[in-house]
């Protein structure tokens, strides 16, 4: 949604950030499952330079990468921004809620704004549950009690590693919301975001970033780069605004088989961001 308000440029997930070079990027985008890794840079580098998401574009696009594997991440991060200049750019990739990650971004780009989108552990978990589900089903590694032991884990050590890498920003950089609340009145939200990022407020710009179906990233890609962004949200990317259920962080949680709850510390964690 931020990224289509009219001086912003919503990226797919580049990922960029995830390596020093794009050499090792591209090492790791060639391990088997990690294709999606440079989906979302191979299909923003064919729009720009294209206009368009075609299987010739995204080679030509995979091309043009491989010509300069010996550029930094934050080489290309900078000539993508050029190139959607005066627009911003917006760039939600989720490994960079990993600690490494966050101080890759900071050391290249350190006057950058950081929103922390919050969702309650429980409807998370059970989100990440499926995710999980379908990536071991395909082969990759784990097992399902590992499975269920990650989806707890990879929330908490998220929201741990994001609450002390923004503790460090100064004031009026950093923004905190829960997303349950952004999806049940984007009206009431969409202005305050567009304020603190310090771009128009008014409501044809507020408009625009309601329709994130607009987004050239907003659908599955060609065959050589079907990913680049939440899965989910490719398959029907039409915003809907709803009352999302009250979730608890009592009781046992509905991807274990045990009568286990969330650990003491996923509770006082998720109570720091405001849930309940």
């Amino acid at each position: 949604m931020i990224g289509m308000h009219p001086e912003m440029y919503g990226l797919p997930e580049v990922n960029l950030f995830c390596t020093n070079t794009l050499e090792d990027l591209l090492a790791r985008a060639s391990r088997r499952g990690y294709r999606w890794v440079k989906a979302g840079l191979l299909r923003v580098i064919a729009e720009l330079h294209a206009g368009e998401q075609t299987d010739d574009s995204v080679a030509e696009a995979e091309a043009w990468l491989a010509a300069r594997v010996r550029w930094s991440t934050r080489d290309v991060y900078v000539y993508i921004a050029e190139q959607v200049a005066p627009r911003r750019c917006v760039d939600k990739s989720p490994p960079y809620t990993q600690a490494e990650n966050m101080a890759r971004l900071y050391q290249a780009f350190p006057h950058a704004r950081v929103l922390h989108l919050g969702r309650h552990p429980r409807g998370s978990g059970i989100s990440r549950h499926k995710v999980l589900t379908k990536r071991y089903a395909k082969g990759a590694h784990g097992s399902e009690k590992h499975l269920a032991a990650d989806v707890e884990e990879l929330w908490t050590r998220a929201q741990t590693d994001v609450i002390r890498f923004t503790s460090r920003l100064p004031p009026g950089q950093y923004m905190f919301l829960q997303g349950e609340h952004l999806l049940s009145d984007p009206d009431r939200y969409l202005p305050q975001i567009a304020a603190w990022l310090g771009i128009d407020a008014g409501l044809e710009a507020i408009e625009a970033m309601k329709h994130p179906e607009r987004s050239p990233y907003a659908r599955p890609g060609p065959a050589n780069a079907k990913a680049g962004n939440n899965p989910g949200f490719m398959q029907d990317p039409v915003l809907r605004v709803m009352n999302y259920p009250t979730s608890t962080l009592e009781g046992p949680l509905e991807w274990l088989d045990t009568d286990s709850g969330f650990s003491e510390e996923t509770k006082q964690l998720a109570r720091q961001l405001g849930y309940r």
